[in-house]
């Protein structure tokens, strides 16, 4: 009995082996695939950046949403210009203070002008006096008398030259103090029209018809979000191109080192039109990977595809499956 069953083992374990094989034999060659997850990008934007003002960093009060199509001139994000507002509060205190104190001291110079041209006056009139004294012939006063009024001739004369002197003094100062002042509040004044112009600047605005996109925040690697903080002269909104070439902009894990390169063709199916799949091409690849945000145990290398799409309306943000294929 045991010998039948040692028999009937021996031959389903025959019959097993020669399945198996035929499987094997009939199964497809397996295909060396990477599948990524991708988004959409314009090849060309015009940016729209923060204002060159003094303040280093400004707060994004308020941002258009994602892929919103505007009209030109249409209001697409603001910065907090809080900081400025209370410095051009300053500046506006600061010039009427200064222009107050201008006009008080311009009707201080004139009133200062106006007796001191009356002094010069009164020494002429001296001197016209001292004159006619002067002259009066010897024999009709006393020589003593005669002595006095000739001195009293030379102090008039003295007297109206240091006067008129003091005078051109007083003009040339005045003269000097009134354009310092002026200076002074030329400058206030265009200090106080330079922080009106940035403040107004803290609106963005659309350059022209068409689609908007965030920029991405370089510190957060993510798009722009109210509350987050943007350097001066750095793109806040993108308006892209889209009549230009589209790409895709991927990640591929480090542990996939290796199984793509530079010109390596691909299929790209983008979410909105699955029906399609696309044929693209890797055109970037990043020598070295790099961490992850927030995960410091993850690394992948940045990848770059071109995609040609001429029937489709393709929109940046679309979301785009890429599919590496090792025999490509």
């Amino acid at each position: 009995m045991s010998a039948i069953w040692i028999v009937l083992v021996f031959l389903f374990g025959c019959a097993r082996s020669a399945r198996s094989e035929t499987a094997t034999a009939d199964a497809p060659p397996e295909v060396d695939r990477v599948l990524l997850t991708g988004t959409l990008e314009a090849t060309a934007a015009i940016e729209v950046r923060a204002p060159d003002v003094d303040e280093s960093q400004l707060a994004v009060r308020w941002l258009v949403a994602d892929r919103t199509t505007v009209k030109a001139g249409d209001r697409i994000a603001e910065l907090d210009g809080t900081a400025l507002v209370e410095r051009l509060r300053i500046e506006r205190r600061d010039l009427d203070t200064a222009e107050t104190a201008a006009r008080a001291a311009a009707r201080s110079t004139a009133a200062d002008l106006a007796a001191k041209r009356g002094a010069v006056r009164g020494a002429e009139i001296a001197l016209e006096k001292a004159k006619l004294r002067a002259e009066i012939p010897a024999d009709l006063v006393d020589a003593r008398r005669a002595q006095d009024d000739k001195l009293e001739l030379v102090r008039a004369e003295a007297t109206l030259v240091a006067t008129r002197e003091e005078l051109a003094t007083l003009i040339q100062l005045q003269a000097i103090d009134a354009q310092m002042n002026t200076i002074a509040l030329v400058r206030q004044r265009r200090a106080m029209k330079a922080d009106e112009t940035w403040l107004s600047d803290l609106v963005l605005r659309a350059p022209h018809d068409g689609l908007v996109a965030i920029a991405d925040n370089d510190s957060t690697h993510k798009a722009f979000v109210v509350g987050d903080l943007v350097e001066k002269r750095r793109p806040v909104v993108l308006q892209p191109d889209l009549a230009k070439p589209m790409q895709v902009r991927t990640q591929l894990a480090d542990v996939d080192d290796g199984r793509a390169s530079i010109g390596q063709k691909a299929t790209c199916t983008l979410d909105a039109f699955p029906e399609v799949p696309l044929d693209c091409e890797i055109t970037r690849l990043a020598p070295v990977a790099t961490v992850a945000m927030r995960d410091s145990t993850r690394r992948s290398f940045a990848v770059v595809l071109s995609i040609t799409a001429p029937t489709l309306r393709l929109r940046p943000g679309m979301s785009v499956k890429v599919d590496l294929r090792g025999d490509s």
